[in-house]
This record gives structure tokens, C-alpha cells and sequence, in this order.
């Protein structure tokens, strides 16, 4: 049986980056994953995968999927940042400020 977790852990992905960090920042501030998608203009899915990749990279769920949306888990809270940022702030640059030693590779839309 196929699952999303195989595929995940099977792809060439070499640690987090930049783009993760900014879907996860992105998916606990609307609780949802589809809001989130809609507001970051991806996919449903790959925002769904690239989680699901953070999640792996790091050893465990950061978030938990409800019938209607999602929440954080006790890892997802800890993983946040403490701060929250002004809504003029870009997602990006909290990210970079949050987690300095991530991989700024694939960090902005206007690279992919």
C-alpha cells in the first residue's frame, strides 16, 4: 500500500530549507492546510509533502491533522518562534531570523 510517508522519506532531500520553515510558520498561522496553500499559492498537496519532509528531518509530527484544519503539536509549539511578527513582516524573513542555520536554498517563490 502506497502511503505519503514512504515517498517523503525515499526523495533526494538533502535537510530543511527555508521554504519549509516558511509553509509550517504559514500553516499554524491559518490552521489549515488549504488556507495556507491558498495564501502561499501551492498546491494542497506539496505543502502537505514538504511538511511531511520537515517532519521527517526533524523526528517528529509538528503538526496534528484534524477533520477542519490543524493544530500544533507539543513539538510544532516548541519548534515556533516566540515572537510573532508583524503581518507587514515577510514570512521569509521570519524564518531566516527564527532558524539562522537552515539551508537558504529554494528560499523565495522567485527561485523555483
Amino acid at each position: 500500500m502506497w502511503r505519503a510517508r514512504d515517498s517523503v522519506t525515499t526523495r533526494d532531500t538533502p535537510g530543511m530549507n527555508l521554504r519549509q520553515l516558511e509553509y509550517f510558520l504559514v500553516i499554524a498561522e491559518e490552521g489549515s492546510f488549504s488556507r495556507a496553500a491558498d495564501r502561499l499559492l501551492v498546491a494542497q498537496p506539496s505543502l502537505s509533502q514538504q511538511i511531511g519532509v520537515l517532519e521527517a528531518e526533524l523526528g517528529g509530527k509538528l503538526l496534528e491533522r484534524m477533520p477542519r484544519g490543524v493544530r500544533l503539536t507539543m513539538a510544532g509549539q516548541s519548534f515556533l518562534p516566540r515572537r510573532t511578527p508583524r503581518s507587514s513582516t515577510p514570512i521569509a524573513l521570519v524564518a531566516r531570523r527564527a532558524w539562522p542555520w537552515v539551508s537558504r536554498r529554494a528560499s523565495s517563490r522567485s527561485q523555483r
